[in-house]
């Protein structure tokens, strides 16, 4: 049976070394059935079972190195833990930390195994729970028929506003497939797309005339010489790289639908010109019920002599009914082998990102659109809780976008200018004012507003001026510095106020100090937010989910009715009363979100209730390291 099995874990501080332990390493769970994962039993070292075994990287960047030796160690004998061992050095390679997610897959196709590792930070992804084993069947051929010459799979564009995740989105559901990626901008044309002559160099061996006869010349030490010359030779692209991918895993199978898919990823495809690129591949796009092309398309003599080569060990017995039925018995499949035609297989993807806002872009023409699945990507919160940090203070991501884009529309009527929560990457969920300005600022400033005379009041400096581009820097000795002040005033024209600072009518007594876990607070509103963000901090292995199963009772001191809330949960709560909770990320990538409505500390000769005071006796008489003070000053 034909496999994929899969080990997922989120590593702990000890696998990484930080516990005051030398050993880094992969700690593998009681159930991980080695038997099964490795098909093998390994070998038999003193009282331990060790396996050695190599593994394709997969990770951002390392796709291309060589394969990994790990080794799988088993304690049978003493305390059956299961292991991966003596990862010092790999863990610096690859800059791997706690929280980081590493994943170990084996695949069994036809008999052969082969083993693939992947690793993302603690922000790329998430996995519930922290360490996860599980395999997955891959279909039969009847299954698989269905899924590999679907359509709707085989040929699509994400399209949508800047920073929205299409190339996200591609990236997680190819992980682990083969990928081929371009990128297409006006200059891009046939021959950078598909293949052309190039000039490269070859070493020739060094000759001299004696007499009649070319003659060797060879060197002091006996050896013939040789110089580089320039030869001009046939170089795939990105086009032809995936298209001879996709046919050489037909070799030897005997079903279509059993072929490993090859994707080719076409990033901002609407900069180029894709008549001009694609050409006479245009007509390839035409697929039929079984995922080939319907119209071939004869090769030219450059190519047709380089597919020979490269397809040359390639055999297609096992298929070749299959593929030549779907022409009226006519043998295709020998003429793709011996490169007269171009033919797309059923298991090449082409996928595509369109960023709709891009300005020096060619129009798609409505034929070849027609022969693609689109899909839009909307603009949402990814739950990231990623800050904006201005003047000490950190201001709301999701709730500027929110800010932003009403304005944005309001000025252009255009979806395609908005920003996309991906527009600006936060570094440890953290956009400084310096990327802020540059990426942000630069844009709005220059690609939407331009036009606009940045007329309103999120652009209003002082009691008449304007808040042009030139205000966000300054000079200070020749060195062009970003003004915090201009970025700060920006943010509070749009209604934004520091995520720990809302403005609330209950704010502490003046003669009162409140603290958490040493950390001032101002606003009492803001006490249960510091206290389970100060929770979130010592306690980095709960997970989002985790995180809010514990805090969810203290509800109950809170005049409202809810403290704390899940992205899936803060959904369902009424918008009018989700405005008022702000996001705090989790070690998971996951976030949590506070609500800060409902909490009152009335003074002594208030009648109402004092949900703060409740709040604090209850935080303070538990046990989760939380400690909050209310000092007299």
């Amino acid at each position: 049976m034909n496999e994929v099995r899969f080990f997922k874990k989120v590593l702990t501080p000890a696998e990484v070394g930080n516990t005051g332990t030398h050993e880094k390493y992969i700690r593998l769970t009681n159930d991980f059935d080695y038997n099964t994962f490795f098909q093998e039993d390994g070998e038999i070292n003193g009282s331990v079972r060790q396996i050695e075994f190599q593994a394709k990287d997969m990770s951002e960047g390392h796709e291309d190195d060589e394969p990994i030796s790990f080794k799988f160690v088993y304690y049978e004998n003493s305390n059956g833990e299961k292991r991966i061992p003596s990862l010092g050095s790999f863990y610096s390679s690859h800059n791997i930390q706690e929280n980081d997610v590493v994943v170990l897959e084996s695949r069994t196709i036809n008999g052969n195994t082969e083993f693939f590792f992947y690793h993302y930070k603690a922000n790329e992804i998430t996995i519930k729970p922290n360490t996860i084993y599980y395999t997955e069947r891959i279909v039969d051929t009847k299954e698989a028929n269905s899924l590999n010459n679907s359509n709707v799979e085989l040929q699509q564009i994400f399209y949508g506003a800047p920073g929205t995740g299409k190339s996200y989105t591609i990236k997680r559901d190819t992980a682990g497939e083969d990928v081929v990626r371009t990128t297409f901008h006006p200059d891009t044309d046939y021959f950078t797309f598909v293949g052309a002559y190039k000039p490269t160099t070859k070493a020739f061996p060094v000759t001299t005339v004696i007499g009649t006869k070319a003659v060797a010349v060879e060197d002091q030490y006996g050896k013939d010489m040789y110089e580089d010359k320039i030869v001009y030779e046939f170089v795939p692209q990105a086009f032809l790289q995936a298209y001879v991918a996709a046919w050489k895993k037909y070799d030897g199978l005997k079903d279509t639908a059993n072929a490993k898919r090859e994707y080719l990823v076409i990033e901002e495809i609407n900069r180029g010109n894709c008549a001009q690129i694609f050409g006479d591949l245009f007509q390839l796009l035409d697929r039929g019920n079984g995922g080939f092309s319907e119209y071939p398309i004869k090769a030219d003599t450059d190519m047709k002599k380089y597919l020979q080569r490269a397809l040359k060990d390639t055999s297609l017995d096992g298929i070749a009914g299959t593929i030549n039925k779907m022409f009226q018995g006519e043998n295709v499949a020998k003429q793709v082998l011996d490169g007269d035609i171009l033919l797309l297989p059923s298991n090449l993807c082409i996928w595509a990102t369109m960023n709709t806002s891009d300005q020096s872009l060619f129009p798609i023409d409505s034929a070849f659109k027609r022969r693609w699945d689109w899909h839009y990507v909307p603009i949402n919160d990814a739950g990231k809780g990623w800050v904006i940090r201005v003047n000490g203070n950190e201001y709301s991501w999701w709730r500027f976008l929110e800010e932003i884009n009403k304005r944005i529309y309001k000025a252009t009527y255009s979806e395609d200018k908005k920003l996309g929560y991906y527009f600006c990457k936060a570094i440890d969920g953290v956009i400084d004012a310096d990327k802020f300005v540059s990426k942000v600022i630069f844009y709005l400033w220059n690609d939407v507003f331009k036009d606009m005379e940045f007329e309103g009041d999120a652009f209003k400096d002082g009691e008449n001026g304007k808040l042009s581009f030139d205000k966000f820097y300054s000079v200070v000795e020749n060195n062009t510095m970003v003004v915090n002040d201009k970025v700060e005033l920006f943010l509070q024209n749009l209604g934004l106020k520091p995520i720990e600072s809302q403005t609330v009518d209950n704010k502490t007594e003046a003669n009162t100090k409140i603290q958490v876990n040493g950390v001032n607070i101002d606003l009492v509103n803001a006490i249960p937010y510091t206290s389970i963000k100060e929770y979130i901090r010592l306690n980095p292995e709960k997970t989002a989910n985790e995180v809010a199963d514990i805090w969810r009772g203290y509800k109950k001191y809170s005049a409202s009715s809810w403290i704390i809330a899940t992205k899936e949960e803060l959904a369902l709560i009424p918008k009018k009363y989700a405005d008022y909770s702000y996001p705090i990320q989790c070690t998971d990538g996951e976030s949590v979100w506070v609500n800060k409505d409902g909490w009152m500390h009335p003074s002594k000769s208030s009648a109402s209730r004092d949900t703060i005071k409740e709040f604090i006796d209850a935080v303070n008489s538990s046990n989760l390291g939380i400690k909050i003070t209310e000092t007299i000053v």
